[in-house]
């Protein structure tokens, strides 16, 4: 018997269905020529706790039992997966070959992995990777299986970064905890090796909003006659221009008034340049994880966690391929295969003008074997379906990922940008004039928002405007002008922040990290994102596409509380590294668990440091004399329901004085 174990029920159906299905049950299905499909129900085994190792009943959180390195690392089966892995073991032993049917990721790799080193299988085991469940793709990855051996290290790499998580977080929890009671704190402080540092990017956001000052500045603008045309242009300073800061603006008023007065009393001025310019914008990227995510949180104002559950449910109806993945390109083959995907589109109505229009010998910059990772990008699938099994947000990713496919078979977008520069008086304006040429694949998206790949291309045109031409100055202004604070992150930005991480670490880091590097994972980051929600370290203030990410009174009291290390970006990012090294063969575990542990030693040093400076000012109970701490509360349910905070006694139920919070942070008694 041939044994398939898939990491999630849907794809286990998916693969039964290729195969032909003989008799299906609840928890595998039996399928022709000797297959047998079964399937997990994510991962069925858990790292043990630390009372585990401890050897305790108790779980009260003890100074002395840091730091807790396991000599020994157990994974326990998950209770609720018992039985299902029961009948795993049952099958193994009656199977001739194993095929490893996990996700094609890290995680998917080890979640199988793990199940047969429990059973300490020794039998043949064959890799099944697959990015898209349509049936063509199944039957494409069934005929070309590999040996599992191939893919072990992805499965390493998954384990050691739940071990590396696992002696971070479970120490650094409990020492920072137990620190900040010894500080005056009540709350519990949940440390994650990612958690952490992408709580501080939010919380510093905030801080750098909430102390903005903003700079004073002038804008210079001035309407000049040509021909029969009014040429609104704006001031261009020159290099050596007088009343510059350091960023170029002008904010010396003496100076503006003198350019102005003199502009004026000159009035008469010439074309001193005329640029052309030919410019083409390239088709959008493919669509990764990320660039899904923010295409959708800008359309439809969905939370990564929202636009992740939906990608991955457009997955599982076979309609769109496997959602997790950083890959913006797509390979050869997929090219050569393009007019199927596009046949199968074509029998939707609502694409039919827009399939008509493109030209499927266009070859866009998205086909690039090269760029290729253990993924593609999000792409339509070969599966024929009704549109109208999908819901109505279902219906908006698709038509994203629709778009972005068809729009690699329509031309370029092109327009024509004049540069003007007009001098007058001795100072220079400018204007640009921009012509559309050709709309090219943006004809498709209308207001959607997509990201352009600019490619400029240097080309002489024609125009009315000529060099040394006169124009005369009818009005010229200023206007005071503000320079505005950063904005607030979003569920977009953040998960872009988290990638980008080399924007947001000090210059000590910055020149290790390659763009490339960031903290979490596709599979990982938007989940981070709901557990600090659920954690009430951040929330979301305004709706859909207007809502912004804000760090709480609790967000910003666990960053203050803890050490530098803990929540240094670049820290996580350079483990993720040390991650990709293990994925690719190149390193190790032991050596890489060795680190993790010296950091926490080092971070257990700090927390009980004890001439750390109190964070915590210490404010006494009026009516009953203990703590009383400040904390967040919801009045109403579900959509009407809003947050505030209050100051509540530690003594609580025995006292439970409460007191609203004034507007300098004190309790009003």
């Amino acid at each position: 018997m041939k044994l398939i174990i898939a990491e999630k029920p849907s794809v286990g159906r998916a693969i039964a269905e290729s195969l032909g299905v003989i008799t299906s049950n609840k928890t595998h299905i039996e399928c022709k020529n000797n297959h047998t499909v079964i399937w997990c129900f994510g991962h069925l085994f858990e790292l043990a706790s630390p009372e585990f190792y401890l050897n305790k009943e108790s779980k009260i959180w003890l100074k002395e039992d840091l730091p807790i390195f396991p000599d020994n690392w157990q994974l326990l089966p998950k209770p609720a997966s018992k039985t299902q892995l029961k009948l795993i073991g049952d099958l193994l032993k009656k199977s001739d070959l194993i095929i490893h049917a996990g996700d094609p990721d890290r995680e998917g790799q080890l979640l199988i992995d793990e199940i047969l080193d429990y059973f300490h299988n020794k039998k043949i085991v064959k890799r099944f990777w697959c990015s898209t469940p349509d049936q063509r793709s199944i039957t494409t990855a069934l005929n070309n299986l590999e040996p599992n051996e191939k893919y072990k290290s992805w499965g390493k790499s998954a384990y050691a970064r739940a071990l590396a998580d696992w002696l971070i977080g479970m120490n650094l929890t409990r020492a920072n905890t137990l620190a900040f009671k010894e500080r005056g704190g009540r709350d519990l402080i949940v440390i994650g090796r990612v958690k952490t540092p992408t709580l501080n990017l939010i919380v510093e956001r905030c801080n750098q909003i909430e102390n903005f000052k903003p700079i004073p500045y002038f804008k210079i603008k001035a309407i000049f006659d040509y021909k029969n045309h009014k040429l609104h242009t704006l001031f261009k300073p020159k290099e050596d221009q007088k009343g510059l800061d350091q960023d170029g603006r002008l904010i010396d008023l003496d100076v503006v008034k003198t350019i102005t007065a003199t502009v004026k009393l000159e009035s008469k001025g010439i074309i001193s340049n005329n640029r052309h310019e030919k410019k083409s914008i390239g088709q959008p990227k493919g669509l990764s994880g990320a660039g899904l995510g923010k295409i959708a949180f800008n359309l439809y104002g969905y939370s990564a966690q929202k636009t992740l559950d939906l990608s991955q449910a457009l997955y599982e109806k076979k309609v769109t391929s496997y959602p997790r993945t950083d890959c913006e390109f797509l390979s050869e083959n997929q090219y050569q295969e393009s007019k199927e995907i596009i046949d199968i589109i074509a029998n939707i109505p609502q694409y039919k003008v827009i399939i008509d229009n493109a030209d499927l010998t266009i070859k866009s910059s998205i086909w690039n074997d090269k760029k290729i990772t253990a993924h593609h990008a999000i792409i339509p699938t070969f599966h024929s379906f009704n549109i109208d099994i999908l819901s109505k947000d279902e219906a908006n990713l698709y038509d994203i990922i629709v778009k972005n496919y068809i729009s690699q078979f329509y031309p370029k977008h092109e327009y024509n940008l004049q540069t003007i520069t007009i001098t007058c008086g001795g100072y220079d304006f400018g204007t640009s004039v921009k012509t559309i040429l050709q709309s090219g694949w943006k004809s498709i998206f209308e207001n959607d928002e997509v990201e352009d790949q600019e490619q400029l291309e240097d080309q002489e045109l024609t125009l009315d405007v000529l060099v040394d031409d006169p124009v005369l100055c009818s009005e010229i202004n200023f206007s005071d002008e503000k320079t505005k604070p950063p904005a607030y992150f979003t569920d977009s930005s953040i998960i872009e922040a988290m990638i980008n991480i080399h924007k947001y670490v000090s210059d000590e880091y910055k020149k290790y990290l390659k763009e490339t590097d960031g903290i979490g994972t596709i599979a990982t980051r938007a989940m981070i994102i709901e557990e600090l929600s659920k954690k009430e370290y951040i929330e979301r203030q305004g709706k859909g596409k207007k809502s912004k990410i804000i760090a709480t009174n609790l967000g910003k009291q666990l960053i203050n509380s803890v050490s530098g290390n803990i929540k240094e970006p670049a820290i996580t990012a350079v483990l993720e590294r040390h991650l990709q090294s293990i994925q690719d063969g190149s390193g190790e575990i032991e050596p890489f668990l060795n680190r993790q542990k010296e950091f926490v030693i080092k971070e257990l040093e700090r927390a009980f440091d004890p001439n750390r400076q109190n964070v915590i000012e210490i404010i006494p109970c009026p009516d009953c004399g203990a703590d009383l701490i400040r904390r967040t509360g919801q009045k109403g349910k579900g959509k009407t329901a809003t947050k505030y905070d209050f100051f509540g006694c530690s003594g609580y139920p025995k006292c439970k004085s409460s007191f609203k919070v004034s507007k300098d942070g004190q309790p009003e008694y």
